[in-house]
């Protein structure tokens, strides 16, 4: 009876804090979007996992007022998280120009570095804050990832840093659901059932979902 229990509050802490850095991150872009005539940062080469940023990118993001640990969900307790390894992911050193985060990011991609678009169409990388809708835009978004339609406990890693990455926010084997910024700088959660499949990286399968 303890354990369970123990195990929801831990991940309801999970939820709040990882909502938190959301808004944190939200208010970091609109700061930023102040001073850049509402764009937001965009870095020449992002790496093809929505997660990626270019290094220009990730410190244009901290320099505007979010510190690098909120750009990691803490629910991703068997995963990456705020450690140099991916904060200097390409190089392992601060010449990188690569950083890996625990959040997806919508802002566009300059290079053409994807390995293919996001489905379903009307979801788009963005390069200014304002825009249609902008409540109805996701701008970032939790890390749901799968490796095809339904393994998403052990989703196959090649950094060699992790053997496998799990999720936040799961409830047994499945995803509860995930936190989502919009473009007006609102946090909702979205139940999975609300979410879908967006984007693959290449060949092999693994999927974005929100």
């Amino acid at each position: 009876m303890l354990l369970p229990a123990l195990s929801r509050a831990k991940e309801k802490g999970y939820r709040t804090k990882c909502l938190s850095n959301l808004h944190q991150i939200g208010t970091a872009l609109h700061i930023y979007g102040l001073d850049n005539a509402d764009k937001l940062p965009v870095g020449k080469s992002q790496g093809s996992w929505l997660w990626d940023l270019h290094a220009e990118t990730a410190d244009a993001i901290t320099q505007a007022g979010a510190s690098r640990q909120i750009l990691y969900c803490p629910g991703l307790t068997a995963s990456v998280k705020d450690l140099d390894v991916w904060w200097w992911y390409s190089t392992g050193d601060k010449t990188s120009v690569h950083r890996v985060t625990g959040y997806a990011w919508m802002i566009k991609r300059t290079d053409g570095n994807m390995d293919s678009g996001l489905q379903p169409t009307g979801k788009q990388f963005h390069d200014k804050l304002s825009g249609t809708n902008v409540a109805a835009v996701e701008l970032v978004v939790d890390a749901t990832l799968s490796e095809g339609a339904t393994e998403f406990i052990n989703v196959t890693s090649t950094s060699g840093i992790i053997p496998v990455h799990r999720s936040a926010h799961m409830e047994k084997r499945q995803p509860a659901g995930g936190n989502i910024l919009y473009k007006d700088c609102h946090v909702a959660w979205r139940p999975f059932k609300q979410m879908a499949y967006r984007y693959n990286v290449g060949s092999r399968d693994i999927r974005y979902w929100f």
